[in-house]
Order: C-alpha cells, then sequence, then structure tokens
C-alpha cells in the first residue's frame, strides 16, 4: 500500500514540475520532494537527475534563501541516508551551482555540512581537502586586505 501511495506522489509531483511553463516556485517544490522520494525508493540516478534539475532552479526561479532553506532540507535527507558517494555527488553539484551563483554564506554552510558529512563517515582524506579549500580561501582574502 506504502508503495502505491508513493508511487502515485511520485507522478503527480513529476505533473507539477512538467506543467510548469516558467521555472518557479512550484517546480522547486515539485522537484525538492521528487528528489526527497526517489531517495527513498532508492533510485539514485533518479535522485541525482531530478537534484540537477533543482540547481537550475536556483539559479532564478526562486530567492537565495528559499532555494538555500531547500536545499537543506534536501542535503540532511542525503545526509541521513549514508551513502556517501550519492552524497558527495550532489553535494558538488550543489557547490557548483551556489559558486555560479555567487551565493557564498549558502556555499560555505553547504561545505560545512559536507564536512560534517565527511567527518561522520570517517573519511578523514576527503575532509581534509575541505578545510585545505576554507583556509586558502581564508589566506586569499586575507591577502586582498593587505
Amino acid at each position: 500500500m506504502i508503495e502505491e501511495d508513493i508511487k502515485e506522489a511520485i507522478s503527480g509531483f513529476e505533473n507539477v514540475a512538467k506543467l510548469e511553463q516558467k521555472k518557479g516556485k512550484w517546480g522547486f517544490k515539485a522537484l525538492k520532494k521528487l528528489t526527497k522520494l526517489y531517495l527513498q525508493t532508492g533510485e539514485k540516478q533518479k535522485v541525482v537527475e531530478t537534484f540537477k534539475q533543482l540547481m537550475e532552479y536556483i539559479k532564478s526561479a526562486v530567492t537565495a534563501n528559499y532555494a538555500e532553506k531547500g536545499l537543506d532540507s534536501v542535503l540532511d535527507n542525503v545526509g541521513m541516508n549514508k551513502d556517501v558517494a550519492l552524497a558527495e555527488e550532489l553535494y558538488s553539484a550543489a557547490l557548483s551551482a551556489l559558486q555560479a551563483q555567487k551565493n557564498e554564506r549558502a556555499w560555505f554552510r553547504t561545505n560545512l555540512k559536507l564536512g560534517k558529512l565527511l567527518f561522520d563517515s570517517r573519511e578523514f582524506g576527503k575532509l581534509s581537502k575541505v578545510f585545505s579549500f576554507f583556509f586558502f580561501l581564508e589566506l586569499k582574502r586575507i591577502d586582498k586586505k593587505n
């Protein structure tokens, strides 16, 4: 019964995303929910596809704050999934989109979330790369001041 409900929900949210002619709030919400539902059903390829579509919406369809909250919501679910490879792929897509958007606050917070995920997963080699990049950025910022 629950599987049928999830399939119906997926179908409904897919229709919402398809019906929206101009990217906007409802398409963003639909893609956010679809990403979570695909994660719940274990359809990793669909998770990646819908998440990348969702990243297109943060460029112009929704406000930066709304995008950040939606992104946090999805990434929190991904972190609970315990699939580090999938999480890294989604975090990479999110960080690229946020960097292109020049949303430094969201980019920084997303990097911190990635760092926590890597720490919790005991992926210390990858974690050191995240922190070395932060260190590099801070040195660059200090150099600009001088």
